[in-house]
């Protein structure tokens, strides 16, 4: 290396995911090599290390610059903020913060704020979000969506959906208009909180204002309506869905399309429709690979309403998809056979549970 800003080039071109210890040791080499490392080259190894989330070593090399009486600059310590938000390091960003408000040189700005908000938000420290975005917004920043996502994103995580209609004021106030990540959010905080409801009203409010919504707000939507066993509701907005995206067996849904599905066939579970958390299930093994949580509530449906036959074939296959049944699934299933005094059957599946270390207490006191 001819010069510091070869060192500064040759570091900048170690963001591949194996290369940032590479950029560390450049940062070591230049010293042996007589040089003094400038703003610009610590600027070029946080930038790596944020890249590559690496925060501790993005913490030690701010230090190293704040010690080396470098002109430290926001850019800097918002990489550091980056890091640290990426490796859920919610204290350590926050004390970053802190330095920051305390220097008079340098003045946070959204990045910073923002970076600060998405480590709390990820360490599901959802108070402490609000009281960053609140700090921003004290400070007369110029928030954004982004800002107000990462805040509202904390308290869907924790199922805080009256806070979240909160910060939907505050962004109306300020004229941020929310977007599909801003809805899906609040869409799941209710859903979490059972607030059925308030998540049909949310969806109501994306088709007034032409935003149509995608697979995550509607897997959202129809879990909150399972929970409440609005099984109709569940239904209608499955059949949305259908209409909007017939067919469809892409990558991008191939996996997420399996959770409203599941969600509407657990909702009619819940709601003893077992008929037509079948026929759900049958469109779902056409489209999608089915999962557990299917099937399951397919066959407590089932055992709500005495169908035997049609619990013991979906155990079975359950077993050729090698999806293992849950305790719960094991209950109903032995439930709906007893009842039937199908007691051979019974037995055969008491025994089977047994194995999988998945007894049924209130049948196994019976038989003794």
């Amino acid at each position: 290396m001819q010069s510091i800003v070869d060192y500064n080039k040759a570091i900048g071109k170690c963001t591949d995911q194996r290369l940032w210890k590479d950029a560390l040791q450049l940062l070591d080499d230049l010293s042996l090599e007589g040089f003094e490392p400038t703003v610009f080259t610590f600027g070029a190894t946080l930038g790596v290390l944020e890249k590559t989330s690496r925060w501790k070593e993005a913490v030690a090399v701010l230090s190293s610059a704040l010690v080396q009486d470098v002109q430290v600059n926001l850019i800097l310590y918002n990489a550091a903020l980056s890091a640290c938000a990426k490796g859920r390091q919610w204290q350590c960003a926050l004390s970053f913060m802190k330095e920051l408000r305390e220097d008079a040189r340098l003045q946070p700005d959204i990045v910073t704020y923002s970076s600060g908000i998405s480590a709390c938000e990820k360490a599901a420290r959802w108070t402490e979000a609000l009281s960053v975005l609140e700090m921003a917004l004290d400070q007369a920043v110029q928030a954004d969506v982004i800002a107000f996502n990462a805040a509202i994103s904390a308290l869907e995580k924790a199922g805080r959906w009256e806070a979240v209609f909160s910060v939907f004021n505050t962004m109306s106030m300020i004229e941020i208009q929310p977007d599909l990540i801003s809805m899906n959010a609040a869409i799941s905080a209710c859903e979490k909180a059972n607030e059925w409801q308030s998540a049909l009203n949310l969806y109501s409010a994306m088709q007034l204002q032409r935003e149509s919504g995608d697979i995550i707000t509607f897997g959202a939507t129809i879990s909150a309506c399972e929970k409440a066993s609005c099984w109709q509701e569940a239904l209608a907005l499955l059949a949305i869905l259908k209409q909007r995206q017939p067919h469809q067996k892409s990558r991008a849904l191939l996996g997420s399309g399996v959770v409203p599905y599941s969600a509407a066939v657990s909702a009619c579970g819940w709601a003893s429709k077992w008929q037509e958390a079948m026929s759900l299930l049958e469109e779902l093994v056409c489209l999608w690979k089915p999962d557990v949580i299917a099937f399951c509530a397919a066959i407590s449906a089932c055992e709500r309403a005495a169908q035997w036959t049609k619990v013991l074939e979906l155990l079975k296959d359950m077993r050729l998809r090698h999806l293992r049944a849950d305790m719960m699934t094991y209950n109903a299933a032995i439930s709906v056979l007893d009842k039937a005094e199908k007691w051979e059957e019974a037995l055969s599946l008491f025994a089977l549970a047994s194995q999988k270390k998945m007894l049924v207490a209130s049948w196994s006191e019976g038989i003794n």
